[in-house]
């Protein structure tokens, strides 16, 4: 999809962070938005954000919804596509995680982050695929992460629904190339997100180390990289170094990925018990 003038984007999550720039970004290149998330305020606040960087239109659609509720989800976007049309590109970007060790963490916490990241994707994909399959054009962009690329101490609940993505998202690829319709995953590294200042307080000390050894990109750097990702039709884009980095590491070295990490793990610990985490 190589221009954006006059698509129809809709983007879950797109009241804030990663999710949010991407719609400035697409709405500066002439496409039409739509946002769905939870929050009415936010929702509403993020709608004057994208209509003051808009390039043609100033009307963004909002759509209410609770990604993890399925019935909501399928009425809301019912009507979205009966008053509005059927968006040319939909973008997952709603997703949460709270760090924790897996003794320590309830399973609530599991089926909580699944029930956004993985089945949220899920049901506004499956609401939307078969209008989308009969304009036999369009493209599906799913916001993995690195944890979706390697498992990551103190976020087991967290990397369980990005690997989920990863699969959903490589078999789609292969199914709907036969509809005309591309699939983007994007990989990013930690990204200064409302989302990362919420976890904060829930990462054990040895992940806090881990986090010490990678940067923060910003949600433009990240949308940038997406957008381009979509205009040549990639179907991995790792937006920065890091991104890149364990997307090469997890791809070609093998046992080594895990040798890797234990060492990274170990150094963590050592940091904790000497007192600097």
């Amino acid at each position: 999809m190589k221009d954006f003038n006059q698509k129809l984007a809709l983007i879950t999550g797109g009241s804030s962070g990663i999710g949010l720039a991407i719609a400035k970004q697409l709405a500066g290149l002439g496409a039409n938005i739509a946002i769905m998330a939870r929050r009415p305020e936010q929702l509403q606040n993020a709608k004057q954000e994208i209509e003051r960087v808009s390039k043609y239109t100033k009307t963004v659609e909002i759509v209410r919804a609770d990604v993890s509720n399925e019935q909501e989800v399928t009425i809301a976007l019912e009507r979205f596509v009966n008053q509005t049309g059927v968006p040319d590109l939909l973008i997952h970007s709603a997703g949460v995680t709270q760090p924790g060790l897996f003794h320590e963490q309830a399973t609530d916490v599991f089926r909580w982050i699944m029930d956004i990241n993985y089945y949220g994707s899920l049901y506004v994909t499956k609401a939307l695929i078969n209008p989308m399959r009969s304009k036999k054009a369009g493209h599906v962009v799913f916001i993995s992460s690195i944890a979706g690329l390697v498992g990551v101490y103190g976020y087991t609940a967290y990397c369980a629904s990005k690997f989920a993505i990863r699969g959903l998202a490589e078999a789609l690829r292969s199914e709907l190339k036969f509809d005309g319709i591309g699939v983007t995953i994007v990989y990013p590294p930690d990204t200064n997100t409302p989302q990362l200042e919420y976890e904060k307080p829930f990462k054990p000390p040895i992940t806090k180390a881990l986090a010490s050894l990678t940067g923060i990109l910003q949600p433009e750097v990240v949308a940038r990289a997406t957008v381009k990702g979509i205009q040549k039709n990639r179907f991995i884009v790792t937006p920065g170094f890091e991104a890149s980095f364990w997307y090469a590491v997890s791809t070609f070295a093998g046992p080594g990925l895990h040798k890797l990490m234990d060492m990274l793990t170990l150094w963590a610990d050592h940091q904790v018990k000497a007192g600097k985490f």
